[in-house]
């Protein structure tokens, strides 16, 4: 019995015996997991910034003041977005329940981390999330500083 050299790199290899001289040799292709893992990478940066877009688009129909954060997470740049008193931490998800209802995790280390960058600057912290498919974009912030900002627009409101 003869057995082909290329046997293992044949996508036809249950047709060896039929095969002369290689003609029916196929080899198989090989995904890259680095491609693999590539592709889901642009694709999910493409999705977060859209929704970056989004969140500074809507926040600048009110004061023209926010921005986006060029390469953000990249380059020690802090904050996905920011304003001169704020600094946001975007968030899109599309997870689905067993009962086919979205959710989305806000992770005790989402906040965390958006916290200190923005003390550190000066700012106070948001992280706007919304859900895919969904325009409706929802905001966490720190209880304090929501307070503050309500005594803040009071008291100014009183003023006038």
């Amino acid at each position: 019995m003869f057995l082909c050299p290329k046997i293992r790199s044949c996508r036809n290899s249950a047709y060896c015996n039929a095969c002369i001289g290689f003609n029916l040799y196929s080899p198989i292709k090989i995904k890259s997991a680095v491609k693999k893992q590539n592709q889901g990478r642009i694709k999910g940066e493409k999705q977060g910034l859209e929704a970056e877009k989004k969140v500074v688009k809507r926040y600048n129909k009110v004061a023209e003041i926010a921005r986006r954060t060029p390469a953000s997470g990249a380059l020690s740049q802090k904050g996905d977005a920011v304003t001169p008193e704020m600094l946001m931490e975007v968030k899109e998800r599309g997870t689905l329940t067993a009962r086919g209802e979205k959710q989305i995790a806000i992770k005790k280390d989402y906040l965390t981390k958006a916290e200190a960058e923005a003390y550190g600057s000066g700012r106070f912290f948001c992280l706007p999330f919304k859900f895919k498919g969904d325009n409706r974009i929802y905001a966490v912030v720190d209880f304090d500083d929501l307070v503050f900002l309500v005594e803040f627009w009071a008291g100014r409101l009183a003023a006038e």
